[in-house]
């Protein structure tokens, strides 16, 4: 690790979750799904689409198929974010979605718990076992209140998640009294609740670059 003379964090330490790792920790019904079942999810080359329009003069999120495309299908591997954190001399990364960010756009209620919990435990299984310099939050299917509780816990208490994330579009104004009790719990349970920018929104559509929508949603 580069010496420096104090710890450094990554709070914000991305990985580009792959659908066919993703497949082997959905659960249910939704276990046998045929096609993509996000449009933001990597394809077999570890390149993001995210929309039908890839590649087409209105926008490209996949950036001209770079996004996901710098090592292997499922990079960037548990050990090859170590290594990189090593150049940086980073003690601790905490890990978000990169693909998922677009979660909310799931309209599906049980889709969408399925959904989020496959992506809990496949970092609980693929990340936070791997070493514990690695820390997450946890996705909440938050169109789903009780469900969203329910999740929280099992994933604080049980694997180890040091807050939980929510997409900062796409579940209404976060600030509604319908989620009081998901934040008495994680009041509760002391745990963080943040808040990170998603994929583009109804708003955004009038803008032609990714960049533009990204950064408005």
């Amino acid at each position: 690790m580069t010496n420096v003379p104090f710890g450094v964090i990554d709070a914000d330490g991305h990985i580009n979750e792959p659908e066919h790792r993703l497949r082997e920790y959905i659960e249910g019904p939704y276990a046998n799904i045929k096609g993509t079942f996000h449009p933001f999810l990597a394809d077999s080359d570890g390149r993001v689409g995210g929309s039908p329009l890839v590649g087409s003069a209105y926008m490209d999120s996949s950036l001209g198929g770079r996004l996901g495309a710098h090592g292997g299908p499922d990079f960037p591997t548990p050990q090859e974010w170590l290594d990189n954190a090593d150049v940086g001399g980073m003690e601790t990364i905490f890990i978000f979605p990169t693909t998922l960010l677009g979660y909310a756009s799931i309209i599906d209620p049980d889709y969408l718990i399925a959904i989020t919990r496959a992506y809990n435990n496949y970092v609980y299984e693929e990340w936070l076992k791997f070493n514990p310099r690695f820390k997450s939050v946890a996705l909440m299917p938050m169109m789903d209140v009780d469900e969203s509780i329910k999740e929280m816990r099992r994933c604080v208490t049980e694997l180890g998640y040091k807050g939980v994330f929510l997409s900062a579009v796409g579940f209404g104004l976060l600030g509604e009294k319908r989620y009081d009790p998901f934040y008495a719990e994680a009041e509760k349970l002391g745990t963080a609740v943040v808040v990170h920018g998603g994929h583009a929104t109804a708003e955004s559509q009038r803008y032609t670059k990714f960049i533009q929508r990204h950064t408005i949603g």
